[in-house]
C-alpha cells in the first residue's frame, strides 16, 4: 500500500480510471465507455470496484484506481496461508504465504488497476470453500461455492468457473494417486467407470449442484442483462465474448473496442482498421488482395491459441 498512488496510471491501467470516471459522471454503471464510446472488453465486477474505492478516496485518482487489486492481493495471500495450513501444517502456512506475498508478478499486479488479482483471489477463496468441506461434498455449500466462482467470473471472465472446476476435479479424482485412477478407468465395464468418476466427484453429480449451477449462471448473467436492459444496445455479454474469441484469432492482440493508441473504437462503423502489424483501410466497395497479419505468417505451430475465457 505504501506510495501507490506516488506514480500516474501507465499502460492499461488507464481504461480502470477512465471507465470508472465515466460511470460516475453519466451515472450508467451497466455501460462501460471511454471517451464516451463503448469498451465492453470485460465484465463490470472490476469496473465496479474501483467504483466503490472511489467513493472511499474522494474521487476516481490513481488510488482508487489500484486499491482494489491492493485489497485483493492482501486476501489471496490470508486464503493461501489458510488453504495450505488445511492441508499441511502452520509452518508451511506461514511459508507460502511468505512465498506468494514476495514473489514479484504478485506484488507487480497487486499494485496496478487490473482484474488479475482479483480473479486469482476469487478462485483461491473457491478452493479454501471446498477444502472446508472435503468430507461432506453433497452439502448446501456448493451453492456458494457457485457463487463465489460467478463473482470472481464478473472479474475477468469465464476463468472463473474453468479454473476451480478443474481444479477441484482432478484433486477429488487423484485423491487416492495414479494407480487407482488407472485401475478404475482403464478396467471394468462402461458403467462402472462412470459410476467411480461420479463418486469421486460428489460436490458436482447431486441434485443441490443443479439448484447451485443456476444459481451460479445467473448471478453471472443479471449484470448483462440489465445492462442489456438499460441501455436498448446490444448484449454486453455477447460483447465480451466476441472480444475474447477476437484476440484468439489475432496474435497481434488485435481487439473490437480498443487499438494500441489507446483510444477506444468499435469494429462496425470505423473506417479503418488498425494492427500491431498493419493499418489497412476498410473500403469494401474496392477489390484488392486480402492481407494478412504478419505475425499470422510467422508465429509457431505448436504456439497455443488464447483460451477464449482467459
Amino acid at each position: 500500500f505504501a506510495r501507490m498512488g506516488s506514480r500516474a496510471l501507465w499502460s492499461s491501467e488507464f481504461r480502470w480510471g477512465e471507465i470508472a470516471r465515466e460511470m460516475r459522471m453519466t451515472s450508467n454503471y451497466f455501460w462501460p465507455t471511454i471517451n464516451g464510446v463503448v469498451y465492453y472488453d470485460k465484465p463490470l465486477g472490476t469496473y465496479w470496484l474501483v467504483v466503490l474505492a472511489s467513493y472511499i478516496t474522494g474521487g476516481v485518482t490513481e488510488i482508487s484506481a489500484r486499491l482494489p487489486c491492493a485489497m485483493a492481493g492482501l486476501a489471496g495471500v490470508a486464503f493461501m496461508m489458510l488453504i495450505t495450513r488445511r492441508l499441511y501444517d502452520a509452518r508451511s502456512a506461514l511459508l507460502s504465504g511468505f512465498i506468494l506475498a514476495t514473489s514479484f508478478s504478485v506484488v507487480f499486479f497487486s499494485r496496478n488497476a487490473s482484474a488479475d488479482v482479483e480473479t486469482v483471489t476469487g478462485e483461491l477463496a473457491a478452493l479454501l470453500l471446498f477444502i472446508h468441506h472435503e468430507d461432506s461434498q453433497d452439502g448446501w455449500w456448493v451453492i456458494w461455492l457457485w457463487a463465489i466462482m460467478a463473482v470472481t467470473s464478473q472479474m475477468k471472465g469465464l476463468l472463473g468457473f474453468v479454473l476451480p472446476i478443474i481444479v477441484i476435479g482432478l484433486y477429488c479424482t487423484l485423491a487416492n494417486g495414479w494407480r487407482e485412477l488407472g485401475e478404475n478407468i482403464l478396467h471394468g465395464p462402461f458403467a462402472e467407470r462412470v459410476k467411480w468418476l461420479v463418486g469421486r466427484n460428489r460436490w458436482l453429480f447431486n441434485r443441490k449442484s443443479l439448484i447451485a449451477v443456476a444459481l451460479g449462471l445467473a448471478i453471472y448473467d443479471v449484470p448483462f442483462a440489465i445492462s442489456e436492459h438499460l441501455n436498448d444496445k446490444l448484449k454486453g455479454l455477447h460483447m465480451v465474448w466476441r472480444g475474447k474469441v477476437g484476440r484468439t484469432r489475432c496474435p497481434c492482440g488485435e481487439a473490437s473496442a480498443a487499438t494500441t493508441s489507446g483510444k477506444a473504437t468499435t469494429r462496425a462503423g470505423t473506417d479503418r482498421r488498425r494492427c500491431a502489424h498493419r493499418d489497412v483501410a476498410a473500403a469494401p466497395h474496392a477489390p484488392r488482395k486480402p492481407q494478412k497479419c504478419v505475425a499470422h505468417r510467422v508465429r509457431p505451430r505448436y504456439f497455443p491459441r488464447r483460451a477464449p475465457f482467459t
